[in-house]
Order: structure tokens, then sequence, then C-alpha cells
């Protein structure tokens, strides 16, 4: 993690629980982002964007566990 950077205690107990298996902490930040981005969604946010950073398939699995196919879906 970032140096310096201050986390929530429960993200940091998440990731460290599952530091040995990478996919798990993969599908736990999916879960914690989709969290955040229905919490934003349910509170009339107008958008959200995404630094993917070449390395979207998280930003995906984000759009379908909200039950969209592309960003579009959720406007």
């Amino acid at each position: 993690l970032s140096g310096g950077t201050r986390f929530p205690a429960k993200l940091l107990k998440g990731i460290y629980k599952r530091q040995d298996d990478p996919e798990a902490v993969a599908q736990f930040g999916v879960l914690w982002a989709t969290e955040q981005c229905r919490d934003l969604l349910d509170h009339d946010v107008r958008g959200i964007h995404f630094y993917t950073l070449n390395r979207s398939d998280a930003t995906r699995r984000i759009f379908e566990t909200l039950g969209a196919k592309d960003s579009t879906a959720l406007r």
C-alpha cells in the first residue's frame, strides 16, 4: 500500500486477511469499490470516473456487479 496514505481500518483488515491470496484481495477490492459506487449512485452523484491504468478488468467487474453493461447504464 502507498506509504503515508491513510486507509479505513475495515479496508486494511480485509486486505491483510487475504494477503496470501492475490485473487481474494482483488475480489475484496472489487466488492469494496462496488459498495462505494453504489453509495455514490444512491446519493445521486452525477458521475464516477475510473482511472484504470490500462487494467480495466476490475472496473468491468464493478460494472457487472452494479448490473451495468457499460457506464451509460449507470446514468
